[in-house]
């Protein structure tokens, strides 16, 4: 991994990775999990990275004009951060103190009020 360094603003130099970098997110541990069996939080857990990645499609409404001709686009938005905030739901629910929610997810539910609030805006 290369570092290189950068200065900001004047201010003191501050390396640099370029190399890949380490989510701050770490999902509970299935061997954690108090309210399911273990094998079964193992199967719901690879479901939440892909109901939340973008591979699907865009699911940010915030710069979608609330009009009749992006009410399709809108709704499908609001079905992937609905899917998104389900498979994040069904691994949270195998824990009684899960820690802190996913940024997908809470990306997700950011995103699904704003495209709820645009259709309610369409007449």
């Amino acid at each position: 991994m290369s570092i290189k360094t950068i200065l900001i603003a004047g201010l003191a130099a501050i390396p640099l990775s370029l190399g890949a970098i380490a989510p701050a997110f770490a999902a509970p541990s299935c061997t954690k999990a108090d309210r399911c069996d273990p094998v079964v939080c193992r199967m719901r857990e690879p479901r939440v990275a892909p109901a939340c990645s973008h591979a699907q499609g865009p699911t940010n409404c915030h710069h979608m004009a609330a009009t009749a001709a992006n009410r399709d686009e809108l709704q499908l938005r609001l079905l992937r951060n609905q899917r998104c905030i389900k498979a994040g739901e069904e691994l949270y629910a195998c824990f009684s103190n899960p820690g802190p929610v996913s940024p997908s997810v809470q990306e997700a539910r950011t995103s699904l009020s704003v495209c709820q609030r645009r259709l309610s805006e369409i007449r």
